[in-house]
């Protein structure tokens, strides 16, 4: 900082000062600035500084409830950095503090904490904590010495040891009065329901498991309407109508094809009797077709949807338990959908 720079700081320090002084505010507490890099000042409103009465055990006296005001005053050289925010800790003090700006003061700085306290409980003596400020790094620190303040009883010498009031006419808890309007409503609402007429329920229906051919003819009739014009379309139609003849094999012959693989399922039948030697054929020219689409990406032309949805057709037509086998064959699927209708 250069010297115009550092002259004209110290002057708006010194009229800063001087408004102070002009506003009634006790004087600092240094008559220059203090020698050592960090120091702490407490002192009262109209009186010197407290740490040298406190010594020597006299304090201020007050009554209860009674405000009185403590400066605290922390300076600090150019180069300390503190935090700083003194706080009153414990019950017996009441306080509004309020922190001026920092200020130029020498070659520091200077802030003033102003403490506006009230006294809780008396008569008596209470003791206002010693403040200490450290600088960040940690490497010094600055303390006050503890404030003893006189509590005098309002009601003068009748008065015996009282206690500052709590809060007055507190509010009472309003949990009571919602929980017993819920146990009205409740009571009121069993009641009701006790009282209300009931018409009798009916009795659902029994479910009847429709035959697999049949489930299985309904569901290709919707698939025969799916649209097929996208590759995502015609994946989809493939895997639906792979899925429609697994299910129908587990439910008629008890293979289980919905959870396995072409190859197991394929190993599965060769080893059993369920299906004869055309049927094995056909299912596995069916499941290859499906297969190539699904895993292969292929993309087979209308011709050859049509193609690979009648060889299912067919292999239910001709599978289904109400029929004996070479049964018709080809159907549509329109007109299948509602066998069960004209068959037994």
């Amino acid at each position: 900082m250069s010297r115009g720079m550092r002259s004209g700081a110290r002057a708006i320090a010194r009229l800063a000062l001087l408004g102070l002084a002009a506003c009634g505010m006790p004087a600092l507490p240094w008559s220059a600035p203090p020698a050592s890099a960090l120091d702490l000042k407490l002192s009262l409103a109209g009186a010197g500084s407290v740490g040298a009465v406190a010594s020597h055990g006299a304090g201020p006296s007050v009554a209860l409830l009674e405000p009185f005001v403590v400066h605290l005053d922390c300076y600090r050289r150019d180069g300390v950095e503190v935090d700083w925010a003194p706080k009153v800790e414990g019950a017996d003090f009441q306080a509004e503090i309020e922190a001026l700006p920092e200020l130029p003061f020498g070659p520091g700085h200077w802030r003033r904490t102003t403490l506006r306290l009230r006294a809780l409980r008396g008569p008596g003596e209470l003791t206002l904590p010693a403040f200490t400020v450290r600088a960040r790094d940690g490497s010094i620190a600055a303390t006050t010495e503890p404030l003893v303040v006189t509590v005098t009883s309002v009601l003068g010498d009748r008065g015996g040891a009282i206690e500052a009031p709590s809060d007055l006419l507190v509010p009472a808890p309003r949990w009571p009065y919602y929980a017993g309007a819920a146990t009205v409503a409740a009571l009121l609402l069993g009641l009701a329901w006790h009282r209300w007429p009931r018409r009798p329920r009916p009795r659902p229906a029994d479910a009847v498991q429709l035959p697999a051919h049949v489930e299985a003819l309904r569901a290709l009739a919707r698939l025969e309407q799916a649209s097929r014009t996208t590759p995502a379309q015609i994946e989809a139609f493939y895997v639906d109508l792979s899925q429609v003849l697994r299910v129908y094999l587990e439910r008629r012959f008890g293979l289980r094809a919905p959870e396995r693989t072409t190859e197991e399922f394929l190993r599965e039948l060769d080893a059993g009797d369920q299906l004869a030697r055309e049927q094995r054929g056909e299912l596995q020219q069916f499941l290859q077709r499906c297969d190539l689409v699904k895993f292969a990406a292929q993309v087979p032309d209308e011709a050859a949807h049509r193609s690979t949805f009648q060889l299912a057709l067919a292999f239910v037509e001709r599978t289904r338990a109400d029929r004996a086998a070479g049964g018709a064959a080809g159907v549509p699927a329109a007109a299948a959908a509602n066998a069960h209708e004209v068959s037994p």
